[in-house]
């Protein structure tokens, strides 16, 4: 038996047995009983049967017990939210509500070391609203993200929490319309507002994604971001993406424009690898590179469907050091509750 299932027997043998002897004593100090010793020591006794068996399974299955707690509540939460107010029952695989929870470490040569504790809680209501959610999320720097491959620099930007309403329109057979207002816990409080449209185009030989989104936050002012991706599935386990991202914002009066290309090599059912380049050009009012970057990522489902990895290295090379290389490397681990 392992160390620390010795330790809570211990314990909870000390608690109850002198528990036994002690005796409040109410306003007119009459003594008030507690349970008698035996039935304690009958509660003991399952109690350490049931320790004795659990610390026989591996620690992995206390783990797939938690996930399927957790997302099993959170979905039912949601759904009998949804059932209540339409006074409608449906089958519970509809409703898509999710939890993430992540953690990041990131780290580059000649800069200080980051991490970041990330989490997503999104609810789905099928029937109350089709188009209407709720986020609650860790703040991220979508600009940022978007002149910067996932791959290639930590996503570790922002530790704020934000709640936001979202409505999605996807029912036109032109343009898909999503629209967020919310507010950022923050001192002082921060509301926002975001917009996108976007648009995928299916051809022959490639497909298209063109999107368009409006950001304004009360503090940060107001940002745009364009972006234009191509992408081809080669073979069944080949894929290849051309992005194209220009993004301006009100504090810098600069337009940043991020060329890149990746290729993504699934292994098996569980791991695949990740290539990627890209370059970033300052856009005022001729066309300046000032980074460029490339990496090479490795990502597996740790375990089942909900436990990914991923570690990504790779290096950057930027004007402003003579382009020298600096390296890096990155590690993140997810665990989804669906």
């Amino acid at each position: 038996m392992k160390i620390y299932t010795k330790i809570i027997i211990l314990t909870l043998s000390v608690f109850l047995i002198t528990s036994s002897t002690f005796a409040l004593e109410n306003k007119e100090h009459e003594t008030v009983s507690v349970l008698p010793v035996d039935k304690k020591m009958d509660i003991l006794s399952e109690i350490i049967a049931a320790i004795v068996e659990k610390s026989s399974e591996p620690p992995i299955n206390y783990f797939d017990y938690m996930q399927r707690y957790i997302s099993t509540n959170w979905v039912e939460l949601n759904y009998n939210l949804d059932a209540f107010f339409t006074n409608q029952q449906y089958d519970r695989k509809e409703n898509k509500s999710s939890i993430s929870f992540s953690y990041e470490a990131f780290y580059k040569e000649n800069s200080p070391f980051r991490n970041l504790i990330d989490y997503r809680l999104i609810t789905h209501f099928p029937r109350a609203g089709r188009k209407l959610g709720i986020v609650i999320q860790n703040v991220r720097d979508e600009v940022f993200e978007s002149t910067n491959d996932n791959d290639h620099s930590s996503r570790a930007t922002k530790n704020s929490v934000s709640t936001g309403v979202t409505y999605s329109d996807s029912d036109s057979p032109y343009w898909k319309n999503s629209f967020e207002i919310g507010i950022v816990f923050e001192v002082p409080l921060n509301p926002y507002a975001k917009y996108k449209i976007s648009k995928t185009v299916e051809t022959k030989i490639v497909t298209i994604d063109a999107s368009q989104r409006f950001i304004l936050y009360r503090q940060e002012s107001f940002s745009e971001i364009t972006q234009l991706l191509f992408s081809k599935q080669i073979t069944t386990d080949i894929s290849i993406g051309q992005d194209n991202a220009l993004t301006w914002t009100y504090t810098d009066h600069i337009f940043v424009l991020r060329n890149s290309i990746g290729l993504v090599h699934r292994l098996n059912d569980i791991c695949s690898l990740s290539y990627s380049t890209g370059a970033n050009a300052f856009l005022s009012p001729k066309l300046d590179y000032y980074r460029y970057d490339a990496a090479v990522g490795y990502n597996q489902k740790i375990h089942n469907e909900y436990l990914l990895g991923n570690i990504t290295v790779g290096a950057e090379f930027l004007e402003k050091n003579a382009y020298k290389m600096d390296r890096f490397i990155s590690a993140r681990m997810e665990v989804l509750f669906f």
